[in-house]
């Protein structure tokens, strides 16, 4: 699942480069609000995975 998390994290970033690249930054926040709702979700994930001695 880390993977697939980190995959999609990614996979926004390069398509958010890619948009500002060619010109459409008005449609950058789309794939920022992706990765930053991936990331959100990644950290409560492995939040809740830790157990206590």
């Amino acid at each position: 699942m880390d993977r697939l998390l980190s995959a999609a994290i990614a996979c926004a970033g390069v398509v958010a480069g890619l948009l500002i690249a060619t010109g459409h930054v008005a449609d950058v926040a789309a794939p920022l609000i992706v990765a930053v709702a991936a990331a959100a979700g990644w950290r409560l994930q492995r939040r809740g995975t830790r157990s206590e001695p």
